[in-house]
């Protein structure tokens, strides 16, 4: 779950041996991670914003923005109207230096809105009870419910796709609008499904 002491999503996902590190660290890689697609952090969106309490949202992260540990997080926010130019690494690492292009990322703030949409729409994500019934590898199964409705999420950390089972049934894919069967229902690589 991201929080206001945690590191943007896309430097975990880049940085898979450690959370925190020290800057002489050499193997940390603080720059864009954008060589991974951004759906690669589809679960840690999809997660924070279905799962129990409050998503609270780092600094920037809404418009794309990625960084390292302190300072490296605590940029100049990448308003849309704005152009910046690009940034090297601050990082240590040995070699010749290198620039990413830095800049509002609309394709993640778009997403973040859908997101926000669904949770706000949809008030068992918000109140509703949890309940797990599938935490398996890195296939994450859960339920929220309230007495008057359910919605069924599945989140697939792994690099491949795989099947997920919930009950039989007529669902609503409330990402995508597309009406599909329950039973065994596959689920993308590093994405997840929500289903009413």
């Amino acid at each position: 779950m991201m929080h206001h002491d945690c590191l943007l999503a896309f430097i975990i996902q880049a940085n898979t041996n450690s959370v925190h590190y020290r800057r002489m660290m050499r193997n940390t890689k603080p720059a864009s991670p954008m060589q991974k697609p951004i759906s690669g952090c589809g679960c840690i969106y999809l997660h924070l914003f279905t799962s129990v309490g409050g998503p609270q949202i780092w600094n920037g992260e809404e418009m794309g923005m990625w960084g390292g540990d302190d300072p490296d997080p605590r940029k100049p926010l990448w308003w849309k109207e704005m152009s910046f130019a690009p940034e090297t690494r601050t990082n240590y690492q040995p070699g010749p230096k290198s620039y990413d292009s830095v800049g509002f990322n609309q394709q993640h703030f778009d997403w973040y809105k859908q997101l926000i949409a669904l949770r706000n729409k949809h008030s068992v994500l918000r109140r509703g009870d949890i309940a797990f019934t599938e935490t398996n590898n890195k296939l994450v199964v859960y339920k929220r419910f309230d007495g008057k409705q359910t919605i069924w999420v599945l989140l697939n950390a792994g690099n491949t796709e795989v099947t997920a089972q919930i009950p039989a049934g007529d669902y609503t894919n409330l990402l995508t609008g597309i009406k599909q069967k329950g039973g065994a229902v596959a689920v993308p690589p590093l994405q997840g499904v929500v289903l009413q």
